[in-house]
């Protein structure tokens, strides 16, 4: 069996974003599209803003 590389606090944060994404993102919109453009949105967010709103504290 292969270890896990993640820090039992790592896992937490990853499934209460998973549980953020799917309530915030998902289930707010009624359409594929809308979907597919909040998951881009967010996607850009995690990799863009979020990074550099670390850096800030």
């Amino acid at each position: 069996m292969k270890e896990s590389i993640l820090s039992p606090s790592d896992a937490c944060r990853i499934r209460v974003q998973k549980r953020r994404f799917t309530g915030e993102i998902i289930a707010a919109r009624r359409t594929v599209e809308q979907v597919e453009l909040a998951t881009i949105e967010y996607v850009w967010w995690w990799n863009n803003q979020r990074l550099h709103g670390c850096q800030r504290r």
